[in-house]
């Protein structure tokens, strides 16, 4: 283990539930589903 900064950041661990969320959609009807850019709030 190294002593350095974690390489992500709340944004990203966002959109990476944000795809595993839409993979199961696009599963579930059986088409492409849109994935919209996520945006930091102000």
């Amino acid at each position: 283990m190294l002593d350095e900064p974690f390489p992500w950041n709340l944004l990203e661990g966002a959109k990476g539930v944000q795809l595993a969320e839409k993979g199961l959609e696009s599963w579930t009807r059986r088409a492409w589903v849109e994935v919209p850019p996520l945006e930091p709030s102000p």
